[in-house]
C-alpha cells in the first residue's frame, strides 16, 4: 500500500475534525473519529520530524 502524503493526511485530518465539530456523534462514533485522529496526527508529526532531520543534514 503507498504511503500516503503529508498534503493527504492534512486533508483527511481536516474531514474528521469537521465531522467531530458540527455532527451529532454518538459516543461510540466519536471515539472511533478522535482515534483516527489521533493517527493522523502521529503520521503527520513522523513526516515533519523526518523533513525536519533532512533540512538539519543540508545545512
Amino acid at each position: 500500500m503507498k504511503k500516503k502524503t503529508f498534503e493527504q493526511l492534512i486533508s483527511e485530518l481536516e474531514d474528521l475534525t469537521e465531522k467531530i465539530e458540527n455532527d451529532n456523534l454518538e459516543l461510540e462514533k466519536f471515539v472511533e473519529y478522535y482515534q483516527k485522529a489521533d493517527k493522523l496526527i502521529k503520521n503527520c508529526e513522523d513526516i515533519l520530524s523526518n523533513a525536519k532531520q533532512k533540512i538539519t543534514h543540508l545545512n
